[in-house]
């Protein structure tokens, strides 16, 4: 067989070809870009875009299990009130005038309280006097306080008679509280009777006494 020997032209077509390869991948290889530092920072810049909106909230995870028990707290302040009471257990037996008859209400405990008492005294005879009661907090102590109340008697004076007395203290440590009652013109009785109708002390311990003075108008 006989070969045909190659033009000029496809001599030269050949090398321009083979030179236009070689010179692309030489020219890949140079500029082949390995880091951002390569690339122009105003370039970079417009590279980024802009954050995208956020996206819905998912949903509730399970519950936590439960925290340990907190530490007991303080006791409490003492509430507004409290009520102690005695009552008369009977009637007392027949005194003569001038004689004092005496309930008390013992043990009360340090604080202020609204002191009350109640007699109900029983005249034994028609004479012309008076009936008086007394209700004594701290008695014959350096804060004795107390309260009197008075009924004029009269000859025909022979019903039941109530003398009501009261008033406020604060006793520093345990105290007591009492009613005294007398005639000064008969014998009598001091009374009890079941109910709210006989003779008694009332004490209602609060939380905070205020007291004013104003005159009458």
């Amino acid at each position: 067989m006989h070969l045909r020997k190659p033009s000029p032209a496809t001599i030269i077509a050949s090398l321009a070809l083979f030179f236009a390869l070689g010179g692309t991948a030489i020219a890949a290889h140079h500029y082949l870009i390995t880091s951002t530092k390569q690339i122009k920072p105003s370039v970079l810049k417009n590279l980024k875009g802009n954050a995208g909106k956020t996206g819905k909230t998912g949903p509730a995870g399970p519950a936590g299990p439960s925290g340990a028990a907190g530490a007991s707290g303080t006791k409490g302040e003492l509430g507004p009130s409290e009520v102690y009471e005695v009552q008369l257990k009977e009637d007392s037996a027949q005194q003569t005038k001038n004689n004092v008859r005496t309930l008390k209400l013992t043990g009360l405990p340090a604080g202020t309280y609204a002191i009350y008492g109640k007699a109900v005294l029983k005249p034994e005879e028609a004479n012309v006097g008076q009936a008086e009661c007394t209700l004594i907090v701290e008695p014959g102590g350096a804060n004795q306080n107390d309260d009197t109340a008075f009924v004029p008697l009269n000859t025909a004076n022979e019903e039941l008679l109530t003398l009501n007395t009261e008033l406020t203290h604060t006793f520093a440590s345990t105290g007591e509280a009492e009613v005294n009652c007398t005639t000064t013109g008969d014998k009598f009785k001091v009374i009890y009777e079941r109910g709210e109708e006989g003779t008694r002390i009332i004490a209602i311990r609060v939380n905070t006494a205020h007291t004013s003075i104003a005159a009458a108008s």
